[in-house]
């Protein structure tokens, strides 16, 4: 069993501090420069340059430059906006503005020896075609802080160039309400010594190697922001060959991720989506999506993720890997594959109140090395000849016999799966060490020393004992169909037709005929124990899986993108068929809701996209769908 890491960080680092040899660091001055458009503005008795139709005009009293429907094309030092002082400078933008290389090489688009603030409701293109053999390439670079609100903002290179960052900054960089695209360049954004803040943002960096690289300065927080990254390692050129790792996002401390978006696709060549020296937090509603080939998540501190949904893919290595504990908690969602592990934690692991889905190919699914405590929905399964779940312990002074080291919290219920048992104490490479994993129910002894004998598959599903007891609840009505782990409903010994098959129906039941229809043709069952429930609700997971039925179960081209549809739900080929047909869309692009309610106006949507007409336009004014109500509408 292999664990594919990154590089050190140290490594990556260093990489991107020699790509970031800058303007600031090659020219500044002590002199009273502010060059623009190839003019030093502070020479010029209105302070104001000419530029293209547009103007950059100059406030001595505020240091705010004003860029008013402004192209700059031609350079000082190779760099469009070039600011030799200490002090900051506050660029306003009005209009769409933009520094590009037209009538000569342009390496900087923006570069000041101090702080540069960018505000303004105008836009900003930064579009350079510089030489690296000149200079260094950079979109706006500082020595200093960074500070980018209110703005629109696109930076590109012509041609992709080695020795290139869209943003560099030696200092603090901050992007509070604005919308920011960078393409092309080796480093999206580089920070190597300091750390960064983005807050109610839209951010997008494609074609680079490395995304966004922060340094080990304080805490970096991404707050309420929607991120898009992609990554991948270019053909260098011989003069400038440097082999690095592609990454998402490298961070030298800790990482905090709150209520953001965040999509990141790297090179399938030993590279992480998100890296963190430190520990990384995930929460309040945040989604990310990440794939990779090395660890798409990996921390060497803590990882936890809180109220949010994690979609990590890993083609070679593991999906989701600390060297720390790792708890998932609080109503979170987890979908991890992995080719070695979907999940792993050297330290502690607990998954609580929680929804995970974690496949392995090649390896254990969910793996740690101290202890785990499980009480949400779980669902992992393993390569084949290894367990879906392990603990792999080593032994300390004082202990004796070999205890479990997974806890099943006893307010769930594990449906299929066996029991927690752990094997001898064995030794490995002059350690002992002792396996905790899942076998049969029915099986004898404990678990093998080479967990021969635990189970490939487990699904611990989240039902409260006093739920089981009484035969469900209503989110769980048709979950008697396909796929399902539970025991078949159960029919009364007398199913004549004055009653029905069901104890809760009769032929005073409204609907009752539909009821004994969409029973007999398979496309509706009752909820166990001889009941129907004519006026319980349906959900989109159940309306997906009702409407599949009746068109007869087709195979689907595809799979569903949602995080909330996992693989083991009965529901699931259901919601992929109807996706892919259009019946049933989701929320958004990962979201589909499985467990909401369906108004009956929006079944007769559902109803009229499966029969390929026209939907009436929804209104968002009706009752939920009953049961009864909907055996009704598919007969009719």
């Amino acid at each position: 069993m292999k664990v594919h890491r990154m590089k050190a960080v140290s490594m990556a680092l260093a990489f991107s501090m020699t790509l970031g040899v800058c303007s600031f660091t090659a020219f500044a001055n002590d002199s009273e420069e502010l060059w623009v458009n190839g003019i030093n503005i502070l020479e010029d008795d209105d302070k104001t340059v000419e530029c293209g139709e547009g103007t950059a005009v100059y406030d001595e009293d505020t240091n705010t430059l004003t860029l008013d429907n402004a192209t700059i094309d031609t350079a000082k030092n190779y760099t469009g906006i070039y600011d030799y002082r200490d002090g900051a400078l506050n660029i306003m933008l009005t209009g769409k503005n933009a520094i590009i290389s037209k009538n000569e090489a342009i390496n900087y688009g923006i570069s000041s020896s101090g702080k540069i603030n960018i505000s303004g409701s105008g836009e900003l293109e930064i579009n350079l075609d510089g030489d690296p053999k000149n200079y260094s390439i950079g979109g706006i670079g500082t020595s200093k802080d960074i500070k980018i609100k209110d703005a629109q903002i696109s930076i590109g290179l012509a041609e992709y160039k080695q020795k290139s960052n869209g943003i560099l900054t030696q200092g603090h960089l901050e992007l509070l309400d604005c919308d920011i695209s960078i393409d092309d360049f080796c480093t999206g954004i580089n920070l190597p010594d300091s750390e960064i803040n983005i807050d109610n943002s839209s951010l997008k960096i494609s074609g680079a190697v490395i995304g966004i690289s922060i340094g080990d300065g304080d805490s970096s927080v991404i707050s309420d922001s929607k991120i898009e990254i992609n990554c991948f390692r270019d053909s260098f050129t011989d003069e400038y060959d440097y082999t690095t790792t592609p990454l998402g996002i490298m961070d030298g401390k800790d990482l905090k991720i709150i209520n953001s978006d965040i999509s990141i696709d790297v090179d399938k060549n030993d590279s992480n989506a998100i890296y963190s020296d430190g520990v990384i937090s995930i929460k309040d509603g945040s989604k990310l999506i990440l794939e990779s080939s090395w660890p798409a998540l990996y921390a060497m501190g803590e990882i936890s993720v809180n109220k949010s949904k994690v979609f990590a893919t890993c083609d070679t290595g593991t999906a989701i890997y600390t060297e720390n504990d790792m708890k998932i908690e609080n109503g979170s969602e987890i979908k991890a594959k992995g080719y070695y592990r979907a999940l792993q934690s050297v330290g502690s692991m607990t998954l609580s109140d929680s929804k995970i889905n974690a496949v392995s190919t090649n390896d254990i699914a969910i793996w740690s090395l101290k202890q785990m405590e499980l009480d949400g929905e779980v669902y992992a399964k393993g390569g084949a000849g290894y367990p879906a779940i392990a603990v792999r312990y080593q032994k300390a002074d004082g202990d004796n016999e070999p205890e479990a080291k997974i806890t099943l919290n006893k307010e769930y219920i594990e449906e299929s799966g066996g029991k927690i048992s752990a094997s001898d104490w064995y030794e490995d490479n002059g350690k002992t060490y002792s396996w905790t994993s899942f076998i049969a129910k029915n099986g004898d002894g404990k678990l093998a020393t080479d967990f021969s004998n635990g189970l490939n598959e487990v699904n611990i599903i989240a039902v409260k004992e006093d739920e089981k007891k009484s035969g469900g609840s209503s989110h769980s009505l048709e979950e008697k169909k396909d796929g399902n782990k539970e025991q078949p409903a159960e029919e009364p010994a007398d199913t004549n037709q004055e009653s029905g098959p069901f104890d809760d129906v009769n032929k005073d039941t409204p609907n009752y005929d539909a009821i004994i229809k969409v029973y007999e043709n398979g496309w509706m069952e009752g909820i166990g124990n001889g009941i129907f429930a004519p006026n319980g609700t349906l959900t989109r997971g159940m309306a997906a899986q009702i409407l599949w039925n009746v068109a007869g179960k087709p195979e689907s081209d595809g799979i569903s993108p949602f995080l909330d549809v996992t693989a083991d739900k009965y529901y699931a080929r259901a919601v992929a068929w109807a996706y892919e047909h259009g019946i049933i869309l989701g929320y958004d692009e990962t979201t589909f809701g499985p467990e909401d309610y369906v108004t009956i106006e929006q079944f007769e949507i559902m109803m009229a996209k499966y029969k390929d007409m026209t939907p009436a336009p929804y209104t968002g004014a009706s009752p939920n769908a009953t049961r009864g109500y909907v055996a009704g509408a598919i007969v009719l």
